[in-house]
């Protein structure tokens, strides 16, 4: 929630009005903000009494589910790890009775070798996560069935190394039961965990019931204490706003001035409030001129950017191109610019840009758009200007920058530039292809050995 400061009326606005009338609108204002104020304290009690009980609950049911996750899921996964892992043990003993050759017994018995050591592994994983006592008591009669079963596996398989097949045979069926006895111990282990699992669910599905519960009566008693607040603000501020606003329409219109009513509190604060909104939009209006002004305008040399250049010149083109007069533009850039900055660092490279943006801007004519296209490019836009014009104005634009100094605080320091021309022909839709023919002539200048003008009939 949001509360705007409104300022209380001081003393010396109460001595400007007659004592019994200053009274009663004093004590209608304290009345309303007052009001204003109980409410809001009474949305921030309850829902801070609600959240602390949001916070209690979701602990709980946190508490619930950490339980449910950490202790349950892992002790099933385990127990029927442990199962799978008994069952191979036991198929891969019946495979070794049934086996016939000595090779296919000694690879059965190395094969139960690895998993009587796999199954000991595991059991010493599924012991720390066994948390009641009917879980250590089935896990103490599996350990018991096991270590039984563990010793007829090994003498199952020492029979059948040593060729006492029948015996091996006999001795196989007599460990079945006991094999059983361990199944059973790890089912069970599983089923207590499941049936702590469904006692975990049920516990955060109970607690989560509470949490919807509260927040169904936290919404309804917000809900209740809104449109009360709705119903105070349409009376006290609402309708004020909206007589206001058609007094206003009517001064607008060629109706006589509306007269609004007796000033209550209400009225009066909007009356200050409309007149802090006149101020407010004239200082707006002014910030958003000048923030466009900026969106408009290269910080560091004070010219136009390439956004305004593209704006204003293509309606310059289209003024020119509709009255039949030539249109021209040139594309600069400085010579070795990043020699300058790598040599003397990049506060002298902007010292030299805005000190090239000046020279500029003195030489070109007052119809011309000069701006900074991009890095250290400048571009110019020449209205009214064929070719001819347009090469002298370049050679001018060319000559001053190379003849004035540049002061980095050091040493002076001559810079030029390389200018590519172009004049706007039939062909040209449009700005920017008269650009990128200007830049093509650039280009050519740069390549031919700077510090000169081409234009782009000598690029071709």
């Amino acid at each position: 929630m949001i509360f705007i400061p409104v300022p209380f009326p001081g003393p010396d606005s109460l001595t400007s009005q007659t004592p019994g009338g200053m009274k009663m609108e004093w004590e209608l204002e304290m009345r309303l903000y007052h009001t204003i104020l109980i409410l809001s304290a009474v949305i921030i009690a309850i829902n801070a009494a609600f959240q602390a009980a949001w916070m209690f609950q979701f602990s709980q049911v946190r508490e619930s589910l950490t339980e449910f996750g950490g202790n349950w899921m892992p002790t099933v996964q385990a127990a029927g790890a442990l199962m799978r892992m008994n069952a191979e043990l036991r198929r891969l003993e019946l495979l070794g009775v049934l086996a016939d050759s000595d090779g296919d017994i000694a690879r059965a018995s190395r094969r139960m070798a690895r998993q009587r050591t796999r199954i000991i592994r595991a059991d010493t994983e599924i012991e720390p996560l066994l948390a009641t006592s009917p879980e250590r008591d089935a896990f103490r009669a599996y350990r018991t069935a096991q270590s039984n079963y563990l010793a007829l596996s090994r003498r199952i398989a020492a029979m059948k190394s040593d060729g006492l097949h029948v015996e091996a045979t006999v001795l196989a069926r007599e460990a079945a039961p006991v094999f059983a006895t361990m199944t059973d111990s790890l089912q069970l282990i599983e089923q207590l965990n499941m049936d702590y699992g469904r006692q975990a669910e049920d516990q955060a599905t109970r607690r989560f019931a509470i949490v919807v519960r509260t927040l169904v009566a936290a919404g309804a008693a917000n809900i209740l204490v809104a449109v009360s607040a709705a119903l105070l603000a349409a009376r006290r501020i609402s309708r004020p706003i909206a007589r206001l606003a058609e007094c206003m329409d009517e001064q607008e219109s060629d109706r006589p001035r509306c007269l609004l009513p007796d000033p209550s509190p209400a009225v009066r604060e909007v009356s200050v409030l409309y007149s802090a909104f006149r101020n407010l939009t004239g200082k707006l209006a002014a910030s958003m001129a000048k923030l466009e002004d900026m969106a408009v305008t290269d910080q560091l040399t004070g010219l136009s950017n390439r956004r305004r250049l593209m704006d204003e010149g293509s309606k310059i083109m289209a003024l020119c191109r509709r009255g039949g007069r030539p249109c021209s533009a040139l594309m600069l850039d400085l010579d070795h610019f990043k020699a300058v900055n790598d040599t003397y660092g990049h506060a002298a490279g902007d010292a030299v840009l805005a000190h090239v943006a000046g020279v500029l801007r003195r030489e070109v004519r007052e119809s011309d758009v000069l701006a900074r296209y991009g890095g250290e490019e400048f571009a110019v836009l020449a209205p009214d200007c064929d070719l001819e014009m347009l090469l002298h104005l370049a050679e001018r634009l060319r000559a001053a920058v190379e003849e004035n100094l540049v002061d980095i605080g050091t040493q002076p320091l001559a810079v030029t530039v390389s200018i590519g021309a172009a004049a706007a022909s039939g062909d040209d839709r449009d700005l920017a292809t008269v650009l990128a023919r200007a830049d093509k002539a650039l280009y050519a200048a740069k390549t031919g050995g700077r510090n000169r003008v081409v234009s782009c009939a000598e690029a071709d």
